[in-house]
């Protein structure tokens, strides 16, 4: 699983695939690089995440403080990343 590119990291999310595994080796890569680029633009990866439905983070909330936590070291927003920051943190 730790072997996993962003991008497979990226389509894995996207497509709602084991996210009880994938998100937290996500996770991780964004500790390091919040802004880890797949294929498409820097921070996908991350919006990728963000974009997860809200009954998974309910559901997961040691998670969603995690993904708080890395949210809070995001100083560059670009549209993409910031309206799905917005949709996260407001619950949508």
């Amino acid at each position: 699983m730790r072997e996993l590119a962003i991008e497979d990291l990226r389509l894995l999310i996207g497509q709602r695939i084991g996210l009880e595994f994938v998100i937290p080796v996500a996770l991780e890569r964004l500790r390091d690089d919040p802004l880890s680029a797949g294929d498409l633009y820097p921070g996908d990866l991350l919006t990728a995440v963000l974009r997860v439905l809200a009954t998974f983070w309910k559901a997961q909330p040691a998670l969603a403080c995690q993904l708080r936590e890395i949210l809070a070291d995001v100083t560059d927003r670009p549209t993409e990343i910031a309206d799905a920051i917005e949709a996260f943190s407001t619950g949508r």
